[in-house]
């Protein structure tokens, strides 16, 4: 998991830190943590976050403007809001962010997040994978495509490789099939991620060709012209 923290509070932000720290480590073997302190106005797209919490009340900028850049710019798409300021929690219904923490009801806010977020991994938003002792979680959003291998399978997503010992079969089953479309005994991709098309193959994200496989392509033609009316 990639987590962000934009906060001015020092001591607010080393907390909120090593609590989630606490709580990720027993979901995700692999997470890191880049905490802001600064101004966010100076604040630029590195990398994508899979998380952001994000202060509404910054000394210089509005905490609410900062998440719509962030959201326009696609550096993340599930924001936590903070604020010291109850009555600030109503304007950030603008951004849709994915839950607030007030800074005075933290503990009890911060545990009710956790709930969510584990509610969320039935909502097809996270995805916990299987592979030998490892717990590694991912956002189904990131998928670009599923790969079989013998008899396990390959995640490609927009932040590197993963392994899973289930089959293709198997995994896709847990994922929404208005998106996650079959094109060959091989690959399932993710609609969301598709660029073009041609006779036989696909262009991807990244700029990823794949064979679409002759049995495969009345069901793909189908189903992404279902996708297309939605």
């Amino acid at each position: 998991m990639e987590i962000l923290i934009i906060e001015n509070d020092f001591t607010f932000a080393n907390q909120l830190y090593k609590d989630l720290f606490n709580y990720f480590s027993h979901i995700s073997d692999k997470n890191t943590f880049d905490i802001i302190m600064q101004e966010s106005s100076s604040f630029k797209k590195t990398k994508n976050y899979d998380i952001c919490f994000l202060d509404i009340n910054l000394k210089e900028t509005n905490g609410i403007e900062v998440a719509k850049q962030i959201k326009k710019n696609g550096i993340c798409s599930i924001i936590i809001f903070i604020t010291a300021h109850c009555n600030l929690v109503y304007d950030t219904l603008l951004v849709q962010p994915f839950f607030f923490i007030r800074k005075t009801y933290y503990q009890k806010d911060l545990n009710n997040f956790f709930k969510l977020l584990e509610s969320s991994f039935k909502k097809d938003i996270f995805i916990p994978l299987k592979w030998k002792d490892t717990n590694i979680v991912i956002k189904i959003e990131d998928i670009l495509y599923i790969e079989a291998i013998n008899h396990s399978i390959i995640i490609h997503t927009t932040k590197g490789n993963f392994n899973d010992s289930r089959s293709l079969k198997k995994f896709i089953e847990n994922l929404d099939k208005t998106y996650f479309i079959q094109i060959h005994k091989a690959f399932v991709i993710n609609l969301k991620h598709l660029i073009s098309y041609k006779t036989n193959e696909v262009l991807l994200t990244k700029n990823i060709s794949l064979n679409i496989g002759r049995k495969y392509k009345e069901h793909f033609l189908n189903s992404f012209q279902e996708y297309l009316v939605r």
